[in-house]
């Protein structure tokens, strides 16, 4: 093992525990874009999918060389006991949320997909659109960063208590998401370990919808206004009538 190796280990360990502290800037350069592999039609073998020794050492010349920390995501490996455990958390957590939890949330709802929010979508706006002349529609698109790891386990429990859940199953969310011991393996070496209270582990059963819950309020005020989710991706929709964008601005 390198000190290179060694040293790269413990700085994902540290990057990883970013959000812990709220003066620990990220310093993560731009990703660099692998290039896409080109298909090539070859006549003489027609459908038939060939790989020959030329291709596989072409397609691992091509590999993406990382260069910031950004390329890397942190995956929490749990064991199937415990998978298990949250998926009957999971369920009992949707059984118990009340019906006039946010329709627009669209992730971690029975029968709801991406389909839904992109229909719901495309209505909204094509309502708009057809109501009369000189009506449009202003989408702003959100992609927020890091969203399961920034999220605050007391402000989460105070929600999902808000919500209904008893105080001991809130207790036990809590317990789940803080103190949690992490490390960075890279080959033999393994990073000192840090404890973590902040976020959710990347990877686990539980965590898409805890997000969910803990944005469960970001809901539009205004009936000109739609706020449309699939878990962290997030469209923002105003309904401009007359060529009036008073109201928007």
């Amino acid at each position: 093992m390198s000190n290179a190796d060694m040293s790269l280990a413990d700085e994902l360990n540290t990057f990883y525990a970013r959000f812990e502290a709220a003066a620990n800037d990220a310093k993560a350069n731009a990703i660099a874009n692998a290039k896409g592999c080109r298909q090539e039609e070859n006549a003489n073998t027609g459908n038939t999918f060939i790989i020959s020794e030329h291709d596989v050492r072409r397609a691992f010349r091509r590999k993406t060389y990382f260069t910031s920390l950004n390329n890397y995501c942190s995956v929490a490996l749990t064991s199937v006991v415990m998978k298990c455990l949250e998926r009957m958390v999971r369920d009992f957590i949707i059984s118990s949320l009340p019906d006039t939890l946010d329709p627009l949330q669209f992730a971690n709802r029975p029968n709801r997909s991406t389909d839904d929010a992109i229909s719901h979508l495309l209505h909204t706006s094509l309502t708009q659109l057809d109501t009369r002349k000189g009506n449009y529609v202003k989408m702003l698109f959100v992609d927020y960063s890091s969203a399961f790891n920034t999220k605050i386990p007391s402000t989460l429990t105070t929600k999902l208590e808000d919500l209904g859940l008893s105080p001991s199953l809130c207790q036990w969310i809590s317990n789940f998401l803080t103190g949690r011991l992490q490390a960075v393996r890279m080959s033999r070496h393994v990073s000192a370990s840090l404890t973590l209270s902040t976020g959710a582990p990347q990877g686990c059963v539980l965590s898409p919808l805890l997000y969910s819950l803990y944005t469960y309020d970001c809901v539009a005020t205004t009936n000109s206004t739609t706020v449309i989710k699939f878990a962290d991706d997030t469209v923002v929709v105003r309904l401009i009538s007359d060529n009036n964008e008073t109201a928007y601005l």
